[in-house]
């Protein structure tokens, strides 16, 4: 198939709706000429999204029917294609920031209200939904929506193959992350655009960088931070109808739907530490010669001050593939002892008849256990029991909680820990995807203001990381073998709570 060639413009919106306009239509025509079938233009296209009072939004806001939107629509039409437009959209009493989709003919097929709004604006009057088109099926966001995963994640379990955001951003963080692991973690094609220019009474500079990002999260096409233009790529929106993983696992068959409301906290919980000391530990080998390497490096690791290791999902067995060994017992009994005299705590993941469980191994042996709750293609010949919640533990220096294995390709899980109160999420793992690393959990940990510490077998995104809510992100490189930090859950704890 020849795929569809995508366009996502960038340039300043400033406070004259009209210079926007022809910014808008000047776009459409650029993206055109370089063959672009659809064009996505940047979020706010009529007017910066701040206002002096309502009376302000609702003065600068378009009609459905109006000069605005007509004139983009005859640009579609004139140069045949399809146009994302974000605008502030007036109705009776209400102003809404609203993703139009306009296609060839100039008709606008397509509406959908941000839910994440600023002052003076109203939220969501028509809901997301997926649109059917003759190029594919697409689904739109704006604003900051795309910046949790619930919107995008919606559209693409509703069907979408590609989605087309349109941003008004200052946060590099969008293209850094938020942006890619929404085409990740749903296997979608995101296409997204930006402003540029200077924001409007704010020091920062829009960011710009608008571009195409591919359902493996990798970024297939971008414009610099602060240059106007269009970048123009080509896509293959079938690609995203397949939602499997290197082992064959479905990521959306996967999901377990009705557990992801769960999740609020059980008790109170203790006040957090000022600071964790934390380590990855990845012993070498498998079999008994990783499990002595194990009670090495977690002794020494302890010794050290570390409150909590974190080591590999079945750190003994070759590549993370549970294989029958009954050495499981003899693993959790020489990392207890390696944990005498002392209060830190282990987690790593065991199998237990047909569950993948993590475990919590303190010095008087397994303490907390926490059962995988997805089914993983790479455990389909053994694992078939899983866990229906997530349970916290308190620990002296805050509430843990255990994300095991492929449990962490689910950003519901993450937002069902945050909701659970957890200081510091724990996640013994085996990637197969490069993203899970290297973009997943950064943005689990930004988004939900959590603290995040990973062991990973060696795989495509390296060997697990340490990310401090807040913090640059520390990644563990697939050599390393003991990788020591701080965090900070008091921190962590309090921003949480801020109104």
């Amino acid at each position: 198939m020849n795929g569809v060639r995508v366009g996502a413009a960038q340039f300043a919106v400033g406070s004259s709706v009209a210079e926007n306009l022809a910014s808008c239509v000047h776009a459409v025509e650029s993206a055109a000429a370089e063959g672009a079938e659809v064009v996505v233009l940047p979020g706010y296209a009529n007017h910066p999204g701040r206002y002096d009072d309502r009376a302000h939004a609702g003065r600068v806001a378009c009609g459905i029917g109006g000069e605005f939107v007509s004139t983009v629509a005859a640009a579609a039409a004139a140069a045949g294609v399809y146009v994302k437009l974000h605008v502030t959209v007036a109705d009776a009493d209400r102003v809404t920031a609203s993703n139009l989709l306009v296609d060839p003919a100039g008709e606008v097929i397509a509406r959908a209200d941000d839910r994440a709004v600023g002052r003076f604006l109203d939220p969501v009057v028509t809901p997301p939904r997926v649109v059917d088109t003759p190029l594919g099926r697409f689904g739109m966001y704006g604003g900051a929506d795309g910046r949790q995963a619930e919107i995008p994640r919606a559209l693409a379990l509703g069907g979408a193959q590609v989605l087309l955001a349109s941003l008004w951003s200052t946060d590099p963080d969008d293209a850094r992350l938020h942006l890619p692991v929404r085409a990740a973690e749903s296997k979608v094609w995101i296409v997204a655009a930006n402003v540029i220019g200077r924001a409007h009474a704010v020091t920062d500079d829009f960011a710009g960088e608008s571009g195409l990002y591919g359902p493996d999260g990798a970024t297939v096409t971008a414009a610099p931070r602060d240059a106007e233009g269009v970048a123009v790529a080509r896509l293959e929106p079938g690609w995203a109808d397949d939602k499997t993983r290197p082992d064959g696992g479905d990521i959306f068959l996967a999901r377990r739907p009705r557990l992801y409301g769960a999740g609020r906290p059980p008790r109170s919980k203790p006040p957090a530490a000022a600071t964790t000391r934390v380590a990855v530990v990845r012993p070498r080998g498998h079999g008994m010669s990783a499990i002595e390497d194990a009670g090495r490096l977690v002794r020494a690791a302890a010794t050290d001050g570390a409150d909590l290791i974190v080591l590999p999902e079945l750190f003994h067995y070759a590549d993370g593939r549970a294989d029958g060994s009954f050495l499981d017992g003899i693993a959790v009994d020489v990392v207890s002892q390696a944990l005498e005299d002392s209060t830190c705590h282990v987690v790593t993941s065991l199998p237990d008849d047909a569950a993948h469980v993590g475990v919590l191994i303190g010095a008087s042996g397994v303490i907390g256990r926490q059962v995988q709750m997805h089914p993983c293609g790479r455990h389909l010949s053994w694992q078939a029991a899983f866990g229906d919640r997530l349970t916290p533990f308190d620990l002296s220096w805050g509430r843990l909680v255990l994300v095991v294995g492929d449990d962490a390709l689910y950003p519901e899980v993450f937002e069902i820990a945050s909701r659970l109160g957890a200081d510091l999420v724990a996640v013994p793992c085996a990637p197969a995807e490069r993203w899970e690393l290297t973009i997943g959990l950064p943005a689990r940990s930004l988004e939900q203001g959590l603290n995040i510490v990973a062991a990973a077998h060696p795989g495509p995104g390296g060997g697990g990381a340490i990310l401090a809510a807040g913090a640059p992100a520390r990644f563990v490189a697939a050599d390393a073998v003991t990788v020591a930090g701080e965090l900070h859950p008091r921190v962590t704890e309090s921003t949480r709570s801020a109104p």
